[in-house]
């Protein structure tokens, strides 16, 4: 018949965040023992169970006078009261022995020199730094080199007798990867997910707060692997899977959209394969995040980012069904040709003959011979209307007295704004061009009389009729002045094309050498990028403080 064993001297009451090795360290050191093995045979226990992490409650609490139920909140034992396999629980959370490093003693000297006991957070496999303290745990003696284990004689006593309050661990200076952490303790001891640290890290927060820790620490550990295997990674350990998932996590969705550009699959992505679809360019992410065992429902934010991140960000991918299904927003905005070609009323040809036109953008996948179009719907495109008339672009041409390659030239280069399709696509439509000739108007209202005195002038309706220049780059002219590049000096009269332009500029614009004397097109270029008036750059040049590199 045998016999419990006697209640030791000091019996301590655990504490509600205290982890059970922890806590057994704890009373051996409060008793006076220099291992907690001596305790743990005392109990009862043999070789096995007393280095199990699952330690048999029902020997243990009698040497605290108490019955195993009063210690059932720090056993790691599952729900059903299995002892075995890979489920445990922690603070009544159910997780895998994947989410855990029980048996990897870590300690942070801070927490315990305030609190008197070790925190469960620290038998988290994540837990590689101390969110209160921002510093990384212990988890070797400085005075012995060797790592710690829980057979030691104290909470912050190495077996060597090195006192581990004298050490600390290295510092983190990264606010997001200690964020993450908070995010993680708070799940871990149910509180709420309210402080300015994790708001101003910008994390999906209401999202975090309805998952479980297990789908949280499963979502890191997938950032983890999603990155390993995008930069080809021999091995990512938990503090860098943590910084990876950190970043993608903060600063919400913009984290998530740089992540997936950079390791999510997007730097492998080649516009001549055959992945014409979102969901196969981003194979890895999806089949990770959306085709596993995280539960569905607590992945929803997750769906709706990646979702928004291919119609808005990426838009070089088709948005299948699969994809958009249980999305509450699944208004498409890159969409294939027989999509826009619905949208626009017209039919699969005539998105043909448009994108030919110059009128829309597509983005082009090619798989050898074969292509695929994509558009995206944010972009302006024109549209059916029944009012109006439609003009051929020698009509087009003689009213707006532009002569007729250059005004295909504008439409191409988007100077002259299609907005609505005429009876055909190669139509103008009225609107339209009363729309160019309005902008075209209103251009050179004012004019710095000083500039204007010094150069020679030519005005639109002149630089049509020069030989010099090609129908695109007098397109281009007109587009400069329009776009505010090309500096207008005046108005020598109330006509479409009596805009007065700097004659040098012009000049060199319309040569095919890009490095003129006066600089060409470079001229304009360098002047937005110096912020100042084209005009300017010449005399920068004459003066010496512009370098001409010809060629």
């Amino acid at each position: 018949m045998s016999c419990s064993p006697e209640p030791l001297m000091v019996t301590p009451t655990p504490f509600e965040r205290e982890s059970l090795l922890g806590f057994v360290l704890r009373v051996t050191e409060m008793n006076g023992y220099e291992t907690p093995g001596q305790i743990l045979r005392y109990a009862g226990m043999c070789e096995n169970e007393a280095r199990s992490a699952r330690l048999p409650l029902d020997k243990f609490a009698p040497l605290l006078a108490r019955s195993p139920h009063e210690l059932e909140s720090l056993a790691y034992t599952t729900d059903d009261g299995n002892k075995y396999g890979k489920n445990f629980v922690l603070m009544g959370h159910n997780l895998h022995a994947i989410d855990l490093q029980i048996k990897q003693a870590k300690v942070c000297p801070g927490c315990v020199e305030e609190d008197g006991y070790i925190e469960a957070f620290w038998d988290l496999r994540y837990a590689v730094a101390c969110p209160k303290h921002g510093c990384v745990p212990l988890q070797c003696c400085p005075g012995c080199g060797k790592r710690l284990t829980w057979t030691r004689p104290g909470m912050l006593r190495c077996k060597c007798g090195f006192d581990l309050a004298q050490a600390t661990g290295g510092k983190i200076a990264c606010e997001t990867v200690l964020g993450l952490l908070e995010v993680i303790s708070r799940k871990l001891y149910q509180e709420p997910l309210t402080s300015d640290r994790l708001v101003a890290a910008g994390f999906p927060l209401e999202a975090l707060d309805s998952m479980s820790l297990r789908t949280l620490l499963g979502l890191v550990e997938r950032f983890g692997r999603i990155a390993k295997k995008g930069t080809a990674a021999a091995k990512l350990n938990e503090m860098t899977t943590l910084v990876v998932a950190a970043n993608a996590l903060s600063n919400w969705p913009n984290g998530l959209y740089a992540f997936l550009s950079e390791v999510g699959g997007g730097q492998n992505f080649d516009e001549n394969a055959s992945d014409f679809g979102l969901r196969k360019q981003f194979k890895t992410f999806y089949s990770s995040m959306f085709k596993s065992d995280l539960p569905e429902e607590q992945m929803g934010f997750m769906r709706t980012a990646f979702l928004a991140f291919g119609e808005h960000y990426w838009k070089k991918a088709a948005l299948d069904r699969k994809l958009l299904r249980d999305v509450a927003d699944n208004g498409k905005s890159v969409v294939g040709i027989y999509e826009v070609a619905e949208i626009l009323g017209v039919r699969p040809v005539t998105v043909h003959q448009m994108v030919k036109e110059g009128l829309i953008k597509p983005v082009v996948l090619r798989n050898g011979k074969a292509q695929r179009m994509l558009f995206d719907l944010a972009e302006e495109m024109p549209r059916r209307v029944n009012e109006g008339r439609s003009y051929t672009v020698r009509e087009a041409g003689r009213t707006l007295g532009i002569p007729v390659a250059v005004l295909k030239s504008l439409r191409k280069n988007g100077a002259f704004k299609v907005k609505r399709l005429g009876t055909k696509v190669a139509s103008f439509h009225e609107y339209d061009i009363s729309d160019f000739k309005t902008e075209l108007l209103d251009i050179g209202a004012s004019v710095t009389k000083e500039v204007a005195d010094k150069v020679e002038v030519i005005t639109l309706s002149g630089v049509m009729r020069m030989k010099a220049g090609s129908p695109d780059r007098k397109a281009e002219v007109i587009a400069a002045v329009m776009g505010g590049q090309m500096p207008v000096l005046g108005r020598a009269g109330e006509g479409l094309l009596d805009i007065e332009l700097d004659r040098s500029l012009v000049i060199g614009f319309l040569r095919e050498d890009r490095a003129s004397e006066t600089g060409g097109r470079l001229v304009v270029e360098t002047a937005k990028q110096l912020g100042c008036d084209a005009t300017v750059v010449p005399w920068l040049i004459e003066k010496g403080y512009l370098d001409v590199v010809e060629g």
